[in-house]
């Protein structure tokens, strides 16, 4: 996030919903695993997952996700220029159009990075 040239306000609130996010997926992808690994050697195989007979582990993620996967609405809007001021004053369209150009901005910056103009000589250890 440093390197985007991303407002520090911007940068706290992504990584608020990046953390949030990263979070819940986590824990879901965890519980999901955890049931499904019947030997208990913390190794979850493909057959032990196409296995899992328990359908309440899935519905209680779907729960869980559907319950808390709304992200913190003020930070979202915040994000995307709808956010509101100190004073309790909506973001006029100049200041909204000025988030738009922003992440326009950081999308442009991203895009043309040279970082990734080339592939790695040495990508996952392998030669």
């Amino acid at each position: 996030l440093k390197e985007s040239k991303l407002p520090e306000e911007f940068q706290l609130a992504v990584k608020l919903l990046g953390d949030y996010y990263f979070t819940l997926a986590d824990y879901f992808l965890n519980k999901f695993l955890s049931a499904a690994d019947v030997d208990g050697d913390k190794k979850t195989t493909l057959a032990e997952i196409i296995g899992l007979k328990d359908p309440a582990v899935i519905a209680s993620i779907v729960k869980a996700a559907v319950s808390m996967g709304k992200p913190n609405k003020r930070t979202a809007e915040f994000l995307i220029g709808e956010g509101r001021k100190a004073d309790g004053r909506r973001m006029s369209r100049q200041e909204t159009e000025g988030v738009i150009e922003m992440w326009l901005l950081v999308l442009y910056d991203f895009v043309n990075n040279k970082k990734y103009d080339s592939v790695p000589n040495n990508l996952c250890g392998f030669e």
